[in-house]
């Protein structure tokens, strides 16, 4: 499917499909975020997990009033279980670059309380902006790699969702916005990071790349309110 102009793409739209699938598919979105959680113990393995949540959701998203989908929680996590067999080695870069990025800020931001130097606050700050983006961009990966019949291999996917992104980047950094927005939110819960952050991150992913270079996230809300004709 060839990518929408800036002036058809729709970000209030796009929000209220977020909004829409993440309440109505919330119990899935919960069992992704537990999924991803659970197998990204190893670290490793936490970019195939990404790979094989947005894998998941992307079908299931698609899928709804159109056509025959994983309709069932299990059927889901069987869904999930398999691309995650399929995905867990082309995700394994993604992983580790997500959990450097993290931990390398968590040591900036120990040093800056530490230390109270002006440095180690600057690299704190770049370092979560850091977090934001790289996190934008392996979900990006994720969905260029999941949704393509032949994968390329991961410096070229990751190539390619680097240039995805960096052709609308207003669309880049409102994702980037709701995704600091909605970590923070969670963190202030604890327990949602681990239960519905991944989840979350996840339908936003799907949701903005229709919005861009599938159905359109109107479509999406009208396959979820079953309206959808045709």
């Amino acid at each position: 499917m060839s990518e929408q102009s800036a002036e058809q793409l729709d970000p209030i739209a796009a929000l209220s499909a977020f909004l829409r699938i993440s309440y109505s598919d919330l119990v899935t979105v919960f069992a992704m975020s537990l999924l991803i959680a659970i197998a990204a113990v190893p670290v490793v393995t936490l970019g195939g997990a990404i790979l094989a949540s947005v894998d998941t959701l992307t079908r299931i998203i698609r899928s709804e009033g159109r056509d025959e989908a994983p309709s069932s929680e299990w059927a889901r996590i069987r869904y999930f279980y398999r691309s995650f067999r399929v995905n867990f080695r082309h995700g394994i870069p993604f992983g580790i670059l997500l959990v450097a990025v993290v931990v390398v800020t968590g040591i900036y931001i120990q040093m800056a309380f530490t230390t109270q130097s002006t440095g180690f606050m600057l690299g704190s700050v770049i370092g979560l902006y850091a977090i934001v983006f790289t996190t934008v961009w392996v979900y990006r990966t994720a969905s260029i790699v999941t949704r393509s019949k032949n994968p390329s291999g991961v410096a070229e996917s990751a190539r390619e969702a680097w240039h995805h992104l960096v052709d609308n980047l207003s669309w880049t950094s409102l994702q980037a916005i709701l995704v600091a927005v909605l970590t923070v939110l969670l963190l202030w819960t604890r327990i949602g990071i681990v239960l519905l952050l991944p989840g979350m991150l996840t339908v936003l992913e799907v949701v903005v790349f229709e919005e861009r270079n599938g159905y359109g996230a109107e479509s999406l809300v009208l396959g979820y309110r079953g309206e959808l004709r045709g």
